[in-house]
């Protein structure tokens, strides 16, 4: 018979053995995975080598260490100075190759711009600023030339842009040739130029409409440097401003021509039957129409005291616009008559009746803005952009500027520097040689409730 102190041990030896094996078989299931790679893929060789003279090759082998993915590399892909023909790029698992399909130009330095194109397989992650430089000669040129270039009009930075250099440097180059070399404007609106010889260029942006690498139409963003510009080892910045010298055409409204008694309509600008007092009266027709001057138009206000007011059509034919001096939480009845317009077949529409009330100035909010730093030599234009478009802009006059009906909003400020004093941005004239006007947008925001009072110092 055994001992009780032999049977304690047996018993412990059998727990011990039962508790490690269960919490062995706790470790056991599906991995987690870990955390998300963020790293972009590591360049691990390169065939011939980065920096190479005396380039000769076809065929450029790049080996990483994960499996890749190369995206648009018709798009991302830039081959500086740029060759007739562009080259190909292929991917497989760890390797990328780029063919080249275009003689290269003796003692030339070249480089290979990858922009966005390169990622890792699962994650996407980007190797940015991915290049490769290579020369037939026997040295690496290693000038440089960089700069800024940002929206005349706004002030903001505009990522599409490119920014393209030429050796010819007379006017009709950038009209007729493809530059020689190319890279992209980067966050803030930044370029950067390297490996490039020590010559003279002319210095354009571009957002290229048609993928023919020259500005060929009016409507493509632009902007072009006054003078030749030649790159050292510590350039200083240049400044460009884009502009375009031509806004892209609205399509025109097409009218059907009217058939005799065919049924229109008349739509006005109120908002539940009450009338920005910032705004004139719209009487807009569905079909252009031929205003009566004969006729009698009768406004009246709340007191049934007749008011003056002046009918205008506009360019379309298909807008009246009535002016009339508006009094703050007036209700008015502007009487319409039968034969105030007619449109071409001699159609009218019936008399009718407009009741209305002018908003209060309670509606509006009260905004002060107080300049610090103005350049007396400057006219300075003060600018309130709601959806990137200009609501209403005031000349900047002094130190402070006051409105008491201001529109309730959230605004981005502009500040215009507005050369011709006409009260407006223009664009630039690259025949004229003339440069836009230029605008700075505030980092700030203007909020505006209706009934307070907003007071905010601008430093200029």
């Amino acid at each position: 018979m055994k001992s009780p102190v032999w049977f304690l041990l047996g018993l412990g030896l059998m727990l011990y053995t039962l508790s490690t094996f269960h919490s062995g078989c706790a470790q056991i299931g599906m991995p987690t995975g870990g955390p998300k790679d963020s790293l972009p893929p590591v360049l691990v060789e390169v065939t011939p080598p980065d920096g190479s003279t005396l380039f000769n090759d076809r065929t450029i082998r790049f080996t990483f260490n994960e499996y890749l993915d190369v995206k648009d590399a018709f798009n991302n892909v830039i081959l500086s100075p740029l060759p007739g023909k562009n080259p190909t790029v292929t991917f497989n698992r760890r390797t990328m190759v780029v063919r080249l399909r275009d003689t290269l130009k003796p003692n030339t330095t070249y480089s290979i711009q990858f922009g966005n194109a390169v990622t890792d397989y699962n994650e996407g992650n980007i190797l940015k600023d991915f290049s490769y430089v290579f020369s037939t000669g026997n040295t690496i040129d290693s000038f440089k030339l960089s700069g800024n270039v940002l929206l005349a009009e706004s002030g903001l930075p505009d990522t599409t842009l490119m920014v393209y250099l030429y050796s010819h440097l007379h006017d009709s180059a950038v009209r007729k040739l493809k530059p020689d070399y190319i890279t992209r404007v980067r966050g803030g609106g930044a370029f950067h130029f390297s490996n490039l010889p020590q010559t003279p260029f002319r210095v354009y942006a571009l957002k290229d409409a048609d993928g023919g690498k020259t500005y060929n139409q009016v409507m493509e963003t632009f902007a072009f440097s006054d003078e030749t510009v030649i790159p050292s080892y510590a350039p200083e910045a240049l400044a460009l401003l884009a502009y375009q010298q031509e806004k892209q055409a609205e399509k025109p409204i097409t009218t059907t021509t009217p058939k005799k008694n065919q049924v229109w309509k008349l739509q006005n600008n109120l908002s539940n039957n009450r009338l920005n007092l910032l705004e004139t009266l719209l009487l807009d027709y569905s079909r252009p129409v031929i205003l009566n001057d004969t006729a009698t138009l009768l406004l009246t206000d709340s007191t049934d005291k007749p008011v003056e007011v002046q009918i205008e059509i506009d360019s379309t034919r298909t807008r009246l616009l009535a002016n009339f001096n508006k009094q703050p939480g007036m209700a008015y009845q502007l009487i319409l008559p039968e034969n105030l317009v007619q449109d071409t077949l001699g159609n009218t529409l019936p008399a009718d009746t407009l009741q209305f009330t002018t908003f209060t100035e309670n509606d509006y909010g009260i905004v002060t803005l107080r300049f610090n730093n103005i350049p007396k030599e400057k006219n300075l234009v003060i600018q309130f952009v709601q959806n990137n478009k200009v609501s209403f802009s005031a000349p900047v006059t002094g130190n402070e500027w006051k409105n008491n009906l201001f529109p309730p909003g959230s605004y981005d400020i502009r500040i215009l520097y507005d050369d011709n004093a006409n009260g407006v941005w223009d664009p630039g004239n690259y025949e004229l040689k003339q440069q836009p006007e230029k605008a700075i947008t505030l980092s700030l925001k203007l909020s505006v409730r209706a009934g307070w009072e907003t007071d905010q110092e601008i430093n200029l």
